[in-house]
C-alpha cells in the first residue's frame, strides 16, 4: 500500500489496487500484490525458481521484463 501512496503522492492522482501492478521475483512481492488487490506478475530473474514462483500462483510468470508489454497489452 506505501508504493501506491508514494505513487499518487509523485504523480498526484490516486491509484486504485485494481490499475495496481506488482512486478517482483520473490513470493513475498506476489503476497504483497494480493494483500493489496493489486496484480501479481513474477519474473524469473531473482533467485527464487520457477517452480516456487508458480506455486504462489501470480498472475503472469515471466522468465525476464522482456515480455511485460505483451502481458499489459
Amino acid at each position: 500500500m506505501l508504493a501506491i501512496q508514494r505513487a499518487a503522492a509523485h504523480y498526484q492522482r490516486p491509484f486504485t489496487p485494481h490499475e495496481t501492478i506488482i512486478i517482483g521475483d520473490t513470493v513475498m512481492d506476489i503476497e504483497c500484490a494480493r494483500a493489496v488487490g493489486a496484480q501479481a506478475v513474477a519474473v524469473c530473474t531473482g533467485f527464487e525458481s520457477r517452480e516456487i514462483l508458480s506455486a504462489a500462483e501470480p498472475d503472469a510468470l515471466l522468465d525476464d521484463l522482456t515480455t511485460l508489454l505483451n502481458w499489459i497489452g
